[in-house]
Order: C-alpha cells, then structure tokens, then sequence
C-alpha cells in the first residue's frame, strides 16, 4: 500500500484517488516489494483542520483489511471497485 498525500491552497475540497496496479510498482516501499494498491489524498491547507490526517487515519485503518485488499486486486472494473468501497463507508 502506498498512501501519497498533499494538501494546498488551491485545493478547496478533500478528494481520494485510487490506483491499482495488478503487477505492482516499485515506489520505494520500506520492505523493497512493488505496491499494488495506491490511495492519494488531496485535501485543502488548513493548519486549523484535522481533516487531512483524520482522513489518512482511516483510511490506513480501512485498508488493513486484508480481505478488502484482496478483493480491491480482484475487482475486474472500476464500478466493482466503486461498489467495494461504498459498502465499507455504508
């Protein structure tokens, strides 16, 4: 998992993008393996928001789940991915 993030003034909502690379990607991970599953933050600058961190919290918290990774590198379209996650923010 690899988890990018940037905030900024001319940011003026928060917003998640995810990517999925079934041969994963060499993006300098710690234990030196590929990184399969990718969500990057943008989220406005606001020193007094705890937005931005409150929304990488769980985030990492919702991607520990090793069956939701499995089925996110599993998922055949973008709508099953779409369906995966609105049914963990339901």
């Amino acid at each position: 998992l690899a988890f990018p993030h940037v905030s900024g003034s001319w940011v003026t909502r928060s917003a998640f993008v995810i990517g999925i690379s079934n041969a994963g990607i060499d993006f300098y991970a710690l234990d030196g393996a590929p990184v399969h599953i990718f969500l990057c933050l943008v989220s406005p600058n606001k020193p007094e928001s705890q937005t931005q961190k409150s929304l990488l919290i769980y985030s990492v918290n919702l991607l520990k789940k090793k069956n939701l990774r499995r089925q996110l590198l599993e998922a055949k379209s973008l709508e099953g991915v779409i369906k995966l996650l609105n049914a963990e923010f339901a």
